[in-house]
């Protein structure tokens, strides 16, 4: 299970924050979701993601929650192995890119 209890500013845990947030549920849903994923989930023979590496794009899109307030943040698995956190509204598209658990790529549109 993902932890979201992490420190943001040292005085109250920053998922605690997060726990009223419509979309907070959703995230963690998605995220046990993607870590439940087994070889050939995109009916190919993509593998099952690194737990590290969607625990990594659930800390991209908490610690990004408050730049993007009008939006709910979404996990999108590719089959490399890598975790895509987008935030889609407004005619704004911000995708992020999560491999190997580190940020690989980032991209913002509008």
């Amino acid at each position: 299970m993902t932890r979201f209890d992490t420190d943001y500013d040292g005085e109250q845990p920053f998922g605690a924050r997060l726990v009223s947030e419509p979309w907070f549920a959703s995230l963690r849903q998605r995220a046990d979701e993607l870590k439940a994923l087994q070889t050939g989930w995109d009916s190919y023979k993509a593998q099952p993601l690194d737990h590290a590496t969607v625990d990594k794009a659930v800390e991209l899109a908490i610690a990004l929650a408050g730049s993007f307030p009008a939006c709910a943040p979404q996990l999108v698995p590719t089959s490399e192995g890598e975790v895509q956190v987008e935030w889609h509204a407004e005619g704004w598209d911000i995708e992020m890119l999560v491999a190997r658990a580190a940020i690989s790529q980032a991209q913002a549109d509008d």
